[in-house]
């Protein structure tokens, strides 16, 4: 299903060629982000935080038939954990994306009230885009395998207490 498309960039559900394309050229930033939370190298990572996101929560984005980025919310114990994994390309479609994300954030925020995960501190892309979407960055902590810092972000649907 086609979820956006407009000036080249789609937003589809995945499909199982992106995720070989998405590792080729995964962010630099991406792969050391989930390399120092989990161990996984890039392939590992979508195969995992694909298979965790329901049907209709996992996207894929797409500009001029090129991967982006992948992207979805895991449902875990009354709150939803937002993920994303990109590719340089991104940078080509920032603006559309941007917006965007707050659109799918949106939605994700009015399934699951609470939306929190954790950013590697080295990561300063993605956490600018967070801030940018709404997220509060917390302190960092150590955290994953190798107890590196990362800040924990987190967003609440408003009037969610």
């Amino acid at each position: 299903m086609i979820y956006y498309d407009n000036r080249g960039v789609i937003i589809r559900d995945p499909a199982d060629a992106d995720i070989a394309a998405l590792a080729r050229s995964m962010r630099i930033a991406d792969a050391k982000e989930v390399y120092a939370a989990s161990g996984l190298r890039p392939t590992g990572t979508i195969i995992r935080s694909l298979s965790m996101t329901p049907a209709g929560n996992k996207f894929t984005v797409t500009y001029n038939n090129n991967v982006s980025a992948v992207f979805g919310c895991i449902p875990c114990m009354g709150h939803g954990v937002p993920w994303l994994l990109g590719t340089e390309k991104i940078d080509d479609i920032w603006i559309t994306f941007a917006r965007e994300s707050r659109r799918f954030i949106k939605a994700m925020l009015n399934q699951h009230g609470y939306l929190t995960n954790y950013v590697d501190t080295r990561n300063t892309k993605s956490i600018e885009w967070l801030k940018w979407c709404g997220f509060t960055i917390l302190p960092a902590e150590p955290h994953g395998i190798f107890g590196l810092p990362f800040h924990r972000f987190e967003q609440r649907r408003e009037g969610n207490v």
